[in-house]
């Protein structure tokens, strides 16, 4: 394919992609993690202080929760004070900060000298990335962390050294947003280092640990370094990675980050085809992006607790900027032609992100808004009451209760116990919690504990079923 066809292709395809990717926003439902998230932020506005009602109980969570995401749910309060604990006001998080890493690369593209059609494969990478477009609306720090990420690795290319101490700043930013993002201050300092700059390393480090410090400063305030530690020794997100053997297993899962799904698949394929097509170009490639990429991932496979697909979003910009070197460097060519493999490495992954923004947007279409159907319960439920709920009954109705608590509360304390995993012991822990109305979504948030339908619950009587969902109360409150 020429120079001409390419942009001509892509210049029909991007927007076609953007429109797809925008109308996966509408009536986007909400996932568990937007309600987590929020509710924890809800409590940062209100209280100043991150904590959690859904999981009372459990590490003391209801009192301050020490291990989070702190500068992302800042950002989020900000969001919500402005708009309120709208689902979509949240949303729009990761939505603002995938903007701004499309300024990004527009403006490394005009830096770097590359052409138009470099912009263009930028955007076809952002939106035909079935994983990018899941995660740009919906309210995790990811986009946020791989943003200021990218930014910072930016901006340690250039000489200033006030633009060094910025770039240090922001790699702590990212760290601010999950600790993840400790590996694009290892990536940058040893980026420096390698390239024989000690001075502009030491100024880095300085600026990066002078940020990252204040992911300490609530820890600080209330005296909760003990706190922190059990908290994060304890994590039941990642409690199972601690142990040389756990370790080990974790580790050796690693590559899976990148192949788990054909959503994770497909850039990673397109990378190794270009690699390997264009391999004798990678000598030509900027020495500083070869050794941050390579530090970034050897960094993040000694610290992750789990192979999760998901992390590929951190690596997802680096891997873009590999991509789009490499073509500049093949582009400048008069006989410029992609090869066939690389032709087909891009129609697959178009292909991939193409069924799956499809089939997003079909899964939001064929069934109610979670916050329009949980609403129509509410005359079934006792009001101003103390409830067992799937999280995403935060959107709306949060307020509309004493307080609630929710079921990965009791999963997780399930886990720490000798409890058997069943209705009896749902029943009981719910009584001795003092819970008022249990709901259950059986389409959404079934699991394996939850009642057969109909199914009598010891203390609590059904108040409403419709094959999707159930309300049981109280007894005494019937």
């Amino acid at each position: 394919m020429t120079k001409f066809k390419l942009l001509f292709t892509l210049s029909i395809i991007v927007p076609i992609l953007m429109l797809l990717t925008f109308l996966s926003y509408y009536n986007r439902f909400p996932t568990g993690d937007d309600a987590w998230f929020a509710e924890e932020t809800y409590w940062l506005l209100k209280d100043g202080v991150i904590r959690s009602e859904f999981f009372r109980g459990l590490l003391g969570w209801e009192k301050q929760l020490f291990v989070s995401h702190k500068l992302f749910l800042c950002f989020g309060s900000i969001m919500m004070l402005i708009g309120g604990s709208s689902l979509y006001v949240l949303k729009l998080t990761s939505l603002l900060f995938l903007a701004l890493l499309v300024f990004l690369f527009k403006g490394y593209i005009a830096h770097r000298q590359l052409e138009k059609t470099s912009l263009y494969i930028v955007l076809f990478l952002l939106f035909s990335n079935t994983l990018i477009v899941k995660m740009s609306f919906e309210y995790r720090p990811e986009v946020m962390m791989m943003t200021l990420g990218f930014a910072s690795y930016l901006l340690i290319q250039y000489q200033q050294k006030y633009l060094v101490a910025l770039g240090g700043v922001l790699s702590g930013m990212a760290l601010l947003c999950h600790l993840n993002g400790i590996i694009y201050i290892i990536a940058g300092f040893f980026m420096f280092i390698f390239s024989g700059k000690k001075i502009k390393a030491l100024i880095f480090i300085v600026f990066a640990s002078l940020t990252s410090i204040f992911y300490f400063y609530d820890i600080w305030q209330a005296n909760g370094f003990d706190v922190w530690l059990y908290q994060f020794r304890n994590d039941p997100a990642t409690q199972n990675a601690f142990g040389l053997v756990n370790k080990l297993k974790v580790m050796l899962s690693f590559p899976s980050i990148f192949f788990k799904s054909p959503q994770e698949m497909a850039i990673s394929i397109l990378l190794i085809s270009f690699c390997w097509t264009y391999r004798k170009k990678l000598n030509e490639l900027p020495r500083n992006l070869i050794v941050y990429a390579i530090v970034l991932v050897i960094s993040f496979w000694l610290i992750t607790k789990r192979a999760s697909g998901l992390y590929e979003m951190l690596f997802i910009p680096i891997m873009m900027t590999f991509i789009i070197e490499l073509f500049g460097l093949i582009e400048d060519k008069p006989s410029f032609k992609l090869s066939k493999p690389i032709l087909f490495a891009f129609f697959l992954y178009f292909v991939i992100g193409f069924v799956g923004i499809i089939q997003l947007i079909h899964k939001i279409h064929s069934r109610p808004f979670l916050p329009d159907k949980y609403a129509a319960l509410r005359k079934f439920i006792p009001a101003k009451s103390k409830g067992l709920v799937p999280l995403q009954f935060f959107f709306n109705e949060y307020e509309n209760h004493e307080s609630l608590l929710c079921f990965e509360n009791f999963d997780f304390q399930l886990a720490q116990s000798t409890l058997k995993a069943d209705t009896e012991s749902l029943a009981n822990w719910a009584r001795k919690n003092n819970v008022k109305f249990i709901l259950f979504d059986y389409k959404n948030n079934k699991a394996n504990f939850f009642p057969k339908p109909r199914e009598v619950l010891k203390g609590y009587q059904l108040s409403y079923f419709d094959g999707d969902f159930a309300v049981y109360v109280e007894l005494k409150n019937m």
